[in-house]
């Protein structure tokens, strides 16, 4: 569904991700989560991101031709047509994206999501769920390659999240989905990523990707930034036989470094930290999320 190879992406100059490489949604996988750096996705789509080196295919087709080539995009805003009320406006999305008597496929859509009696509002009446809803189903009906879904979940709360996290389940079971979050932040985050694959990116590298069970169920993983390019504290932790794995490779010049750990070496690395004399910016653990809420 996804492949990146080497891939580096810029939006004004800095980079979002770089030199990434991985594979999801392969197979029968009809769901991918894009999780954490996110924002170069919808950014190489829409032509607000700039791809340095490396390629992205999507559905077999290269991100940069994806969305002439039958793959859809829908933003985090939703589709909105704030000039005409909620059932014209849908009307003629549908219209456009060339589906058969797109008025009586407009208000069949409107009943079936029980939002019939918003047709005559104005689109602004609509809640992004709903509107990031609609936006779903009427993409799903013009039999795209793929739908991505640019953060459908992110800063609803738990009641509208399970609600549009079920309406991203049904269209997958007959549309691939591809879907973005900054972070498993609720159990609906969670357990929609559980029911494919998944790609987890910070500090522009790759975490780990695979099927989401397998990554989430794995031994836990620490993430640190220190001042610093982190060089003494790399060979302090290689002589106690601890490897601290940089997840950034890039040759410009930086006040900080990431890196990825094995959990149980943190109080190793606090040691090597103090004797060293590197402050460590932040250490956060990433993994036991999925054990803590299934």
């Amino acid at each position: 569904m996804i492949q990146s190879s080497n891939l580096t992406v810029r939006r004004g100059g800095a980079p979002l991700i770089s030199g990434v490489s991985f594979t999801a949604g392969a197979g029968d996988a009809r769901l991918v989560a894009l999780v954490g750096d996110v924002h170069f996705l919808p950014g190489l789509l829409t032509g607000a991101a700039e791809l340095s080196s490396g390629e992205l295919t999507l559905a077999g087709i290269s991100a940069r031709h994806a969305l002439q080539g039958g793959v859809r995009l829908l933003p985090a805003a939703g589709l909105a047509w704030e000039d005409e009320s909620v059932l014209e406006g849908l009307r003629w999305l549908l219209a456009t994206l060339r589906v058969p008597s797109p008025r009586r496929v407009a208000e069949q859509l409107l009943r079936r999501l029980d939002l019939g009696w918003h047709a005559r509002a104005k689109p602004s009446a609509l809640e992004p769920a709903e509107r990031r809803a609609l936006g779903l189903h009427a993409l799903a009906l013009s039999a795209p390659r793929l739908i991505v879904l640019e953060q459908p979940l992110d800063g609803l709360d738990e009641l509208r999240a399970s609600w549009l996290a079920r309406q991203l389940a049904e269209v997958a079971s007959t549309t691939p989905l591809l879907w973005t979050t900054e972070g498993l932040g609720t159990a609906s985050h969670l357990e929609l990523a559980q029911r494919g694959d998944m790609a987890w990116l910070r500090y522009g590298a790759l975490l780990s990707a695979g099927k989401a069970r397998e990554v989430l169920s794995g031994d836990s993983i620490c993430l640190v930034r220190v001042a610093g390019d982190g060089a003494a504290l790399t060979q302090a932790l290689a002589a106690r036989q601890v490897t601290l794995e940089r997840l950034s490779h890039s040759e410009e010049p930086s006040d900080t470094c990431a890196f990825r750990l094995h959990s149980a070496a943190r109080s190793a690395l606090v040691a090597c930290a103090v004797e060293t004399q590197t402050p460590v910016l932040e250490l956060s653990l990433i993994e036991p999320l999925g054990a803590a809420q299934t």
